[in-house]
């Protein structure tokens, strides 16, 4: 069986190290493999070093978070439908997408993988970058600290091209664009250009 994603980078830490990330709109937690992972799969690249980025914190033990058995640390756990999973500690450090990115660096809470199972384990790609809905979602950290605005769209290249685009918080609409609202219950909006 061959499965397919799609990926984008990410830069944690300070200096930054880099990660090719499966773009998840269904996941709220974004990991990448630890250098203290006792059993992950051989990726594309190093497993994240917290004890090189000068900016990295971990996530201490609170009322927010499941925390590790000596009260110490927040812990995640992800399984999916294909019976992977994913677990580790959280931490915090400074993530970015890259030097074509409008958006500054930010600090942001993430995984720092230390067990991984299944297709997780034998993938090429990295880990997860979470674009679903949750308190660690990519996107409602930045939203939640004012950096975008509550949205995402992706454009991708075909399986064999590559390429494609991510933008978060949207773009300025063109001029003349008039807005109508498709299902105000929903709260989701079609927009409609005339020109």
């Amino acid at each position: 069986m061959i499965i397919r994603y799609y990926t984008t980078r990410l830069w944690i830490g300070t200096p930054p190290q880099k990660f090719a990330l499966i773009v998840d709109t269904g996941s709220t937690v974004t990991y990448v493999p630890c250098s203290t992972c006792l059993h992950c799969g051989k990726h594309q690249d190093p497993q994240f070093d917290p004890d090189a980025s000068s900016t990295y914190k971990p996530v201490k033990c609170n009322n927010d978070c499941t925390c590790d058995s000596g009260k110490n640390r927040c812990v995640y756990g992800r399984q999916y439908a294909e019976m992977s999973s994913s677990s580790g500690v959280l931490g915090e450090d400074i993530i970015s997408f890259g030097d074509q990115s409008e958006l500054s660096p930010q600090r942001a809470t993430f995984g720092c993988e230390n067990f991984e199972s299944g297709d997780l384990y034998t993938q090429r790609a990295d880990g997860i970058i979470a674009l679903g809905h949750g308190d660690l979602s990519i996107v409602d950290q930045l939203v939640d600290r004012g950096v975008i605005r509550d949205s995402f769209s992706l454009c991708y290249g075909g399986m064999d091209v590559g390429g494609g685009a991510m933008v978060l918080g949207g773009i300025s609409p063109p001029t003349g664009m008039v807005y109508a609202y498709s299902d105000p219950i929903r709260r989701y909006v079609l927009y409609l250009s005339f020109i």
